[in-house]
């Protein structure tokens, strides 16, 4: 049956006022979304905070045995991302980098970046992805120096630290004018050891392994390495347990 003019016209009138309460939402969705964006594109435009990084040796000031490879390690943090690695660099030359803590590197002394001059330059660089980021380390000035006239064994370097249950590496260098073996002996408090406890002839440097004890935190031991043959003075080092 067709419908008469009066029922389209109330219709009509229905979807009007249907129509009114929402529109009168999504303009008040709208202006709600409009507020917030710059509130929102404020927040994401702060800055994030920068990673840091702390080159821990050497020291300032330090004067290292020109025989000896140079040791840098660092302490890196980031609050947002994560640490990728922390790069080295000696005289503006990158030396090489540990992608794992704790951060540490051994440059030869025979490396490029040591030649020419007994002063120099060092620092770290923490780099961070997610986001990407770097930081530098304050720079650190060290030297070299030759070793002693007599014939004796280097420690390298003469202070060791190791945490505790863990372990690290360090070398003995021979200046005997002959490449002796070597017994070590450890010192002092309880809880620290080294692998191996003889080191055979041959060679000039002596890599060994230095570990701490669980429970060792707080011990000093003293590590000698004694040449096996001839009239060549033994070398020390010094290890603390943290």
């Amino acid at each position: 049956m067709p419908q008469s003019s009066h029922h389209r016209e109330t219709r009509r009138s229905w979807r009007r006022a249907a129509a009114g309460p929402v529109a009168a939402l999504l303009l008040a969705t709208a202006a709600t979304l409009a507020a917030t964006a710059p509130a929102q594109a404020a927040t994401d435009a702060r800055p994030r905070p920068a990673p840091q990084v702390t080159l821990t040796s050497p020291g300032e000031g330090a004067i290292l045995v020109s025989v000896c490879a140079v040791r840098l390690t660092a302490d890196a943090s980031t609050r947002v991302g994560t640490i990728d690695r922390v790069e080295f660099y000696v005289n503006d030359q990158f030396v090489g980098s540990d992608a794992h803590a704790p951060y540490a590197i051994d440059v030869p002394p025979s490396h490029p970046a040591l030649r020419g001059t007994a002063r120099h330059t060092t620092f770290a660089r923490v780099v961070t992805v997610s986001p990407a980021a770097t930081a530098d380390s304050r720079t650190v000035n060290f030297g070299h120096a030759p070793p002693p006239p007599a014939a004796m064994v280097i420690a390298c370097p003469s202070g060791v630290k190791v945490a505790e249950g863990g372990s690290t590496s360090m070398t003995f260098v021979s200046v005997c004018g002959s490449t002796p073996g070597l017994i070590l002996t450890v010192t002092g408090d309880p809880g620290v050891s080294v692998t191996p406890t003889v080191s055979p002839p041959g060679n000039q440097e002596h890599r060994i392994t230095v570990s701490a004890a669980p429970g060792s935190a707080g011990a000093v031991a003293r590590i000698t390495a004694t040449p096996d043959t001839g009239s060549c003075m033994p070398g020390n080092a010094t290890v603390t347990v943290s």
